[in-house]
């Protein structure tokens, strides 16, 4: 019996094919700052914030409005998912999750920078400087 691909599935080949090529671009000399909407940063500067509660807050506003029929919900929220665009941003919206887990980053917030964390402060300038500070120290 061979399997059809379906929506979902092709969405999960996608994804895998994304992660792969997102992993190989990023290196380890970049600063990563991974952080929920329960934790703002502050001082950010010029790096990208991370937010890896993004998937859920994306499926959330994909379920809003769904009717209360398990039949009917499960119909439109397929529907849904196979717009190009909502896949789209679905498999960006995990990106930096799976970053994340690849640095090994366990809590939020966290500053990486040199394959150094720093957990627990949202001013993100201090806690580069105490990477900077634990890198001479160990020089």
């Amino acid at each position: 019996m061979s399997e059809t691909i379906t929506p979902i599935k092709s969405y999960h080949l996608t994804l895998l094919a994304l992660l792969g090529v997102f992993m190989h671009l990023v290196s380890y000399a970049e600063t990563f700052i991974f952080t929920d909407q329960a934790h703002p940063m502050i001082n950010t500067g010029k790096y990208p914030v991370y937010y890896l509660d993004a998937p859920t807050q994306f499926e959330s506003q994909l379920s809003e409005g769904l009717p209360n029929d398990p039949l009917d919900a499960k119909q439109r929220a397929l529907q849904r998912i196979q717009n190009n665009e909502i896949q789209q941003q679905l498999l960006t919206s995990y990106l930096p999750v799976v970053k994340a887990w690849q640095l090994g980053v366990t809590k939020v917030p966290a500053v990486v920078k040199d394959q150094c964390v720093v957990y627990g402060q949202p001013d993100v300038q201090k806690a580069l400087q105490q990477i900077a500070d634990y890198q001479q120290g160990n020089q």
